[in-house]
């Protein structure tokens, strides 16, 4: 379902408040990202040393907040919907620092999860999906280069943090870090959210994108430009199409999630140093950020299903390669294809629900759709074993990778016939 070729229409300078807000939203969706999940594993083995605990138990805090993330998105949709998300967005920050000042003192189990269930709610009111809606109202026709800027930048965030909380722990140990990283959190997306952060345009006397909010009459190529439709209410949440959408991200969720707990014990049993199966994971998450550099603009020009469905090929024939070819040409394929083509589906997933559904919405149906997304997440690293321990060698895991991207990309090409139709 691809937009008609049109002429190019003049962005917003850089002066336009979006810009900097979308900016600003990428560097508090790195700072969240960072230290609420990927600094994560650098805790385990000074906490199990410290406090005797298995590995099991401090993962399963993790896990933990994974599931309640993925179970709040949906109340934390809605009420980015009615209160608006930047409310939500520091509401998530002040729960993610009492989080972190909890964990911190935690001398029990039982403590220890209780700071975990208060990082999942963070998690779902400070990771991407509010921030995506405040993109959704500020942009229409150039909101592939607004949700760029964002995710690019909150791309960063594993690059920046896991070798900051490493350092720090090294230096302090595991509770001073804690406290600092609970200050960064505080002390970097505080402002941003509270200060510079506009639920809309309309906020600041301007339209979306910039545009006046007087009346004006359109220019030819303005008139032709792809818009938003009309905005559909909750319900659409109910409509096949949603189903389908859905069913596709949780699928490409699982498989990207798989890889990333997966990829360097494969590398490992295909005679690969652990130095450099963890450089080479590295660079397959350093991907992404060219992945969405040089792809995910075409949003603003073409239908983000097409795009969806485009990387999602690029992920699948990396798999493919991957698959046939245990070699290091196979491996690099991999890195360059699927690395680059899951980078896009974060800021694709963004775009979507506000060009099939229109903005009036966006929060309860990202919501919505944040919650299979998490689920499979969440099973995805157990299945994978599962199917490791069974066929013992990763080719199985990979050829059902390579069908669950089959099945994603069937099932979006649902969403494509069906979007905007009662069902």
């Amino acid at each position: 379902m691809d937009v008609p070729h049109v002429p190019e229409a003049e962005a917003p300078g850089p002066g336009f408040r979006g810009w900097w807000i979308a900016g600003g939203l990428g560097v508090t969706v790195a700072v969240a990202y960072g230290v609420l999940s990927y600094a994560f594993p650098v805790f385990i083995d000074p906490m199990s040393a410290e406090l005797g605990w298995s590995q099991a138990t401090i993962t399963g805090a993790f896990s933990l907040a994974t599931l309640i993330a993925g179970l709040a998105a949906v109340p934390a949709g809605i009420a980015v919907d009615r209160i608006g998300p930047r409310a939500v967005m520091v509401s998530g920050t002040l729960m993610g620092t009492l989080a972190l000042v909890l964990w911190s003192q935690t001398a029990s189990v039982g403590g220890f999860y209780l700071a975990a269930g208060l990082m999942g709610l963070a998690m779902a009111t400070t990771f991407y999906e509010p921030a995506f809606a405040v993109a959704a109202r500020w942009f229409s026709r150039f909101r592939g280069r607004a949700l760029t800027v964002l995710t690019v930048v909150g791309g960063l965030s594993s690059i920046i943090f896991v070798p900051l909380a490493s350092l720090l722990v090294e230096v302090h140990g595991w509770r001073p870090t804690l406290l600092v990283l609970g200050g960064v959190l505080a002390g970097v997306t505080l402002p941003i959210h509270g200060l510079l952060t506009r639920n809309a345009p309309e906020e600041v006397g301007l339209g979306t994108d910039g545009d006046h909010l007087a009346p004006t009459l359109p220019s030819p190529s303005d008139a032709a430009l792809p818009r938003d439709p009309p905005p559909t209410s909750p319900p659409a949440a109910s409509r096949g199409s949603f189903a389908w959408l859905a069913a596709s991200f949780g699928m490409s969720a699982a498989v990207s999630t798989a890889i990333a707990i997966h990829f360097i014990p494969l590398l490992l049993e295909r005679g690969y140093s652990l130095p450099v199966a963890g450089t080479l994971m590295g660079v397959l998450g350093l991907m992404a950020l060219p992945g969405r550099l040089l792809i995910a603009p075409r949003m603003d020009r073409r239908s983000a299903v097409g795009v969806s469905g485009g990387v999602l090929a690029m992920m699948g024939v990396g798999l493919l390669v991957h698959t046939a070819l245990p070699n290091s040409v196979g491996i690099w394929s991999f890195i360059v294809l699927f690395g680059a083509g899951a980078g896009v589906l974060t800021p694709a997933r963004g775009a979507l629900i506000a060009e099939l559904y229109g903005s009036a919405s966006y929060g309860t149906l990202s919501g919505a759709l944040a919650l299979p997304v998490a689920l499979s997440r969440a099973a995805a690293p157990v299945g994978g074993s599962l199917l490791y321990a069974a066929s013992g060698d990763y080719r199985t895991v990979l050829l059902a990778l390579l069908a669950l991207v089959g099945v994603s990309i069937l099932f979006l090409r649902k969403v494509d016939s069906r979007a905007g139709k009662s069902d």
